[in-house]
Formats: structure tokens, C-alpha cells, sequence
């Protein structure tokens, strides 16, 4: 299929991100196994030409940060960031507002809330700055554990 220059630029950097996350990933969570399946069908979209499919493959990637620990997802994102020229700070304020939005209910609803809030509690635990803010959100995850027991 031929595909024009900014198509392919296109293509280019989400096979390079796909690769950057898959790296990453060995390196933190060391199973290659995990995503060979995966990319056996990234490098066969890249060879095709299959701009669609590296999209779809980087939109999983997106909600697989959102899943991680925040220290993990930072890290990666920094990385994105050097390697990519993505702004590692838009992503980091989505976050944030994550973040505000439990605060403000005062409550975690989902086990992927509680995952993200009990990242970030354990990536600025020692942050003086964010002291208030940890502690309401470990009395949150307290509460959220509580609720999950009963």
C-alpha cells in the first residue's frame, strides 16, 4: 500500500513509540512473552503500511498508562517525552486533575482509582509540598479498602 510523507512520518513515530513502551516494559516488568503476540502484529501493521492498526495499538497504550502506577507511568511518559518530543506535562496534569477530582468526593469508585491514587501517594510520600494531599488521599484509600472487605 503506498502511503504519502506525512502519513509515514505518522507512521513512523507510533512504531517508535510502540517500541519505546515495549522496551520499557520488558525492562520494568521483564516478560517478553507477555507482548510477542502483540508485536508480531505491530511490525506486520508497520510493514503494511497499516497506519490505522499502530493508531489503534497506541490508543491501548494510552489506557495502559492510565493503568500503571504512577511512578511507572511517569517514567514512561518522560521517556515518550525525550525520545518523542511529547509533552510529558499536559499528560502529567490529566493526572493531576484525576487526582483532584477523588479529593474533592472524597472517595475512590473503581479498583483503577485506587491503583492510580495509591501510585501517586507512593511517588510523592516524601514530598513535603504534597503532605496534606497524601495524607487525605491515604485516608481515602483506607476507606476504599474498607468498603471493598466488607
Amino acid at each position: 500500500m503506498k502511503i504519502d510523507s506525512t502519513n509515514k512520518a505518522e507512521l513512523e513515530k507510533l512504531y517508535k513509540r510502540w517500541y519505546l513502551f515495549y522496551q520499557y516494559m520488558i525492562e520494568i516488568y521483564g516478560n517478553k512473552n507477555l507482548l510477542s503476540k502483540s508485536k508480531e502484529l505491530i511490525d506486520l501493521a508497520y510493514n503494511n503500511n497499516k497506519l490505522s492498526q499502530l493508531k489503534a495499538a497506541n490508543r491501548d497504550i494510552d489506557i495502559m498508562i492510565r493503568e500503571m502506577p504512577y511512578k511507572d507511568a511517569s517514567n514512561l511518559l518522560k521517556l515518550f517525552q525525550k525520545e518523542l518530543n511529547e509533552n510529558y506535562d499536559l499528560i502529567h496534569k490529566k493526572y493531576q486533575l484525576k487526582i483532584q477530582k477523588i479529593l474533592q468526593k472524597g472517595k475512590i469508585n473503581t479498583p483503577q482509582e485506587y491503583e492510580m491514587v495509591a501510585g501517586w501517594v507512593e511517588y510523592y510520600h516524601a514530598d513535603e509540598s504534597k503532605k496534606k494531599e497524601v495524607e487525605d488521599l491515604n485516608k481515602i484509600l483506607i476507606s476504599f479498602h474498607q468498603r471493598i472487605l466488607k
